[in-house]
């Protein structure tokens, strides 16, 4: 299985929790280039996003 396409075909159910949020907005390095975003593949909840180690 392909697990973009499936992330791809089900954006529509990509969301995150209150706690996800907190994890995110800590991060004050996170920009829109190169982020590396974990999401659960079950529920399609977004955990966390980071930047990319170069």
């Amino acid at each position: 299985m392909n697990m973009e396409n499936e992330l791809l075909k089900n954006l529509n159910r990509l969301h995150t929790t209150k706690l996800g949020v907190e994890r995110i907005k800590r991060n004050p390095a996170l920009d829109t280039d190169d982020c590396i975003i974990t999401v659960n593949a079950y529920s399609y909840t977004v955990i966390t996003a980071h930047r990319k180690k170069q």
